[in-house]
C-alpha cells in the first residue's frame, strides 16, 4: 500500500475544549439535520440535529448554537445523548457518544427568497482526516438545512426520513456498502449528490479529496460512488486505513420544486484489521432493523437477549419488550411515522419507519 501522502496521519482524534453557549465546542466526527413544519403556524419550524462528538471524560455537551438564517443566533439543547457503542468498540476509544438536539424557532416573516438556511456554528472537525490536506488546523463542522416556505393553502411538508448511518466501518481489502432506506411521508422525490464537506454556507472544505481521488494520487483504483436515486454510498478496495469523511447533499422535491436541501457529513472508518474479526470488534452493536419500513412486524440480527424500547419522535417511550434473535415485535398496531428502538442502557439506537 503506498501510504506516501503527507496528510496520511496516525489514527487519533484530538480534543478541542472551548465553551459555547452552556454547552462545549467538541470534535465533530458525524452530524445530520432534518426538521418539520408546525401546522398550525407555517413560520414555526422545529430543527433536529445528531452529532456525534469524540468526548473526553465523558464531558456534556448540553447545547449547541444554531444560526437560523435571519440574524438570530440562539442555544438549542440536547434531548438524548448516548455512547457509541459501535464506534467505541471499532477504534478501541472510550469516549464516542452521541448527541441529539432539538430547537424551536417562529420566524418574524418569509424572506424574499423564500427559502430557510439553518446551519450549525461553533462546532469543529476532527483534526486527523485522512482524505483533507490541511491537517492539524480546527477546521469548523458545518452542516445546514435550507427550506423553501410555503404559506399557499393546505401546504405541509416532512422532511425526507434516511436511515443512512453517520458513520461507517470497513477494513482494508473489504470494499464499504451502506445501503440508504428513504421514506418520504408527503411522497416527495429524494435526490442525493457527493459533495465537498462545508466549513460555512457555500464555502468548502479546502484542500479536500474523495476517496476515489485520494486512491488516485496513490496511483490505486478504488472507484467511489453515491448513488443519485437512493443515496446509497458503494466504496471498492479502500486503499489506505484512517478516517475518510464524506459529504451527501439531500435534496428534497415536489412536482419538480425544490422544497428542501440538507447536508449529511459522516466518515468512513477504515482499519487494517482481517475482516473475520469485525463481528468482535463491534460486539455485534450495530443493530439494523428490518423491514425499513415495516408495516407489520420488526426483527433485528443479534445473539444477545436485549430489554429494548421503542420511543416515537416526541421521546415518548410507547413499548418495552425483551428481545432476542428469534424474536419478532409486532408493531401492526402503531400509528404510522418514525420511531426509534433503544436498548435499556442506551448502548445503541436504530430508527425504522412504520407505514
Amino acid at each position: 500500500m503506498k501510504n506516501k501522502l503527507l496528510f496520511l496521519f496516525p489514527f487519533l482524534l484530538l480534543q478541542i475544549g472551548s465553551f459555547a453557549c452552556g454547552g462545549l465546542s467538541q470534535v465533530v466526527y458525524s452530524g445530520e439535520m432534518t426538521y418539520s413544519q408546525s401546522t398550525a403556524n407555517p413560520l414555526t419550524y422545529t430543527i433536529y440535529v445528531t452529532l456525534d462528538f469524540d468526548l473526553l471524560d465523558s464531558l456534556p455537551t448540553d447545547s449547541i448554537l444554531l444560526n437560523w438564517g435571519d440574524n438570530e443566533t440562539s442555544a438549542v439543547f440536547a434531548t438524548s445523548s448516548r455512547v457509541d457503542t459501535a464506534a467505541k468498540n471499532y477504534l478501541g476509544y472510550e469516549r464516542y457518544f452521541t448527541h441529539v438536539y432539538e430547537g424551536t424557532h417562529t420566524y418574524a416573516a418569509f424572506p424574499a427568497n423564500g427559502q430557510f438556511v439553518v446551519g450549525l456554528a461553533s462546532q469543529f472537525r476532527m483534526s486527523e482526516v485522512t482524505n483533507i490536506a490541511s491537517q492539524g488546523q480546527s477546521l469548523s463542522f458545518y452542516i445546514e438545512t435550507i427550506i423553501t416556505a410555503d404559506t399557499s393553502a393546505g401546504f405541509v411538508n416532512h422532511a425526507p426520513v434516511l436511515n443512512l448511518s453517520t458513520i461507517g466501518f470497513s477494513t482494508l481489502g473489504n470494499s464499504f456498502h451502506d445501503n440508504m432506506v428513504v421514506y418520504d411521508a408527503d411522497g416527495d422525490s429524494v435526490t442525493f449528490d457527493n459533495i465537498t464537506p462545508l466549513i460555512d454556507h457555500d464555502l468548502s472544505t479546502f484542500e479536500y479529496y474523495t476517496p476515489q481521488a485520494y486512491c488516485q494520487i496513490l496511483s490505486e483504483t478504488s472507484p467511489y460512488t453515491v448513488d443519485p436515486n437512493t443515496g446509497s454510498v458503494s466504496w471498492d478496495n479502500p486503499c489506505g486505513q484512517g478516517v475518510f469523511t464524506i459529504a451527501i447533499l439531500v435534496r428534497e422535491f415536489r412536482n419538480g420544486r425544490l422544497l428542501s436541501s440538507s447536508v449529511r457529513d459522516k466518515n468512513i472508518f477504515i482499519s487494517n484489521i482481517h475482516s473475520s474479526d469485525i463481528p468482535s470488534l463491534l460486539n455485534e452493536n450495530i443493530f439494523r432493523v428490518f423491514p425499513n419500513p415495516a408495516t407489520s412486524y420488526i426483527q433485528m440480527p443479534t445473539e444477545e437477549t436485549l430489554s429494548i424500547s421503542i420511543v416515537n419522535v416526541l421521546g415518548e417511550t410507547i413499548r418495552k419488550q425483551n428481545f432476542a434473535s428469534s424474536t419478532t415485535i409486532d408493531i401492526a398496531d402503531l400509528p404510522s411515522g418514525i420511531y426509534f428502538v433503544t436498548d435499556e442502557n442506551h448502548s445503541f439506537t436504530s430508527k425504522f419507519v412504520k407505514e
